[in-house]
């Protein structure tokens, strides 16, 4: 994988962590990282949150 990209992913991931939307889990060498409650609801666009694309509407 491309260092740059990863970086990225990182950083998204520690975004969204931060404001709840998703959760890190370390399952030996493996990070599983799952999305909440909320940042369901954010991409089903019932919520709204900085740094979150909308989704488009069909």
């Amino acid at each position: 994988m491309d260092p740059s990209l990863r970086l990225k992913a990182r950083k998204f991931r520690g975004a969204f962590e931060r404001t709840g939307l998703v959760r890190r889990d370390k399952v030996e060498e493996y990070v599983i990282v799952a999305i909440t409650d909320a940042g369901e609801r954010v991409a089903e666009g019932k919520q709204i949150v900085d740094g979150a694309a909308r989704p488009t509407r069909k």
